[in-house]
């Protein structure tokens, strides 16, 4: 309802209309033969950049103002009212570890905002994939994706929502033998180049180690023999389950992906064959 000069008017809510011109202040908008007007600061939730845009454009408005020649109208009261009415559906079922799915709508240094529909869910960069990446090589603006729910906490203005799309996509860890079997040639890209080696991205979210030590006599850093974004082929000498920790050493020469290879030197759980040559 709507109070005017003469009496209480009761609006009907929401209004169709199309927006038939535009002028310094807002747009004119028809609503079925009579005129009204919507505000550029209430035809969207967004600043509206270009008004031209929106000519010829049919939306649902609600009326605020009333007169008998002076009809207001704003398209954001209603979108602001359908977005609370969807963020309290939203809140009421949503929960710690449950899957949820929404449009990416920000994305920063430190991880991505997505639009859960009338509220926001953060995935930090951490959070993206068990690579170490950066947010613009994952997800686009516009983009839809899914997450699991990490966390929820109520804040006195705000509430803050964690996602996880790592979290869809299961430890890698947990086929490591298929993945890393010692012994085997395993191809792989470097990744990170530090003084004491070089880190070998050998699947999605794992990662091994060719010590500096292993590249050559002569070689006193990685970088003389390596450089990030290589594709190498390497011989996993060993894998460290509980610390998630792989050693490498580059492949012998004509060794393809997936053939043995000792490298010429004994490796962890391989069997061999000795000869006594000593007892004490």
């Amino acid at each position: 309802a709507v109070m005017t000069d003469k009496a209480t008017v009761e609006i009907p809510s929401p209004v169709e209309g199309k927006v038939s011109g535009a002028n310094k202040g807002g747009v004119e908008v028809d609503l079925g033969g009579v005129r009204g007007f919507c505000p550029f600061s209430q035809l969207d939730e967004r600043r509206v950049e270009d008004a031209n845009e929106w000519i010829g454009r049919t939306a649902s408005f609600v009326i605020t103002k009333l007169e008998e020649r002076d009809v207001v109208v704003s398209r954001r009261t209603l979108l602001e009212r359908e977005s609370r009415e969807a963020r309290e559906a939203l809140l009421a079922k949503l929960a710690v570890g449950s899957v949820v799915r929404g449009r990416v709508s920000g994305i920063r240094d430190f991880g991505v905002f997505v639009d859960l529909g009338g509220v926001e869910g953060l995935v930090p960069a951490r959070e993206l994939s068990h690579d170490r990446v950066r947010p613009e090589d994952v997800v686009q603006l516009g983009d839809v994706v899914e997450a699991e729910v990490r966390s929820i906490e109520h804040k006195p203005k705000k509430i803050e929502i964690g996602l996880s799309i790592r979290a869809l996509a299961g430890d890698p860890w947990e086929g490591i033998d298929t993945i890393a079997p010692v012994g085997r040639v395993v191809a792989g890209q470097v990744s990170k180049l530090a003084e004491f080696g070089a880190f070998v991205r050998i699947a999605s979210g794992v990662e091994g180690l060719v010590h500096v030590s292993e590249l050559g006599a002569r070689v006193r850093h990685p970088s003389e023999a390596l450089e990030v974004g290589q594709s190498i082929l390497a011989r996993v000498v060993s894998v460290d389950r509980e610390r998630r920790r792989i050693a490498l050493a580059p492949a012998s020469e004509g060794a393809s992906a997936g053939s043995a290879d000792t490298g010429g030197s004994v490796v962890l759980g391989s069997v061999v064959e000795a000869i006594v040559e000593k007892v004490e």
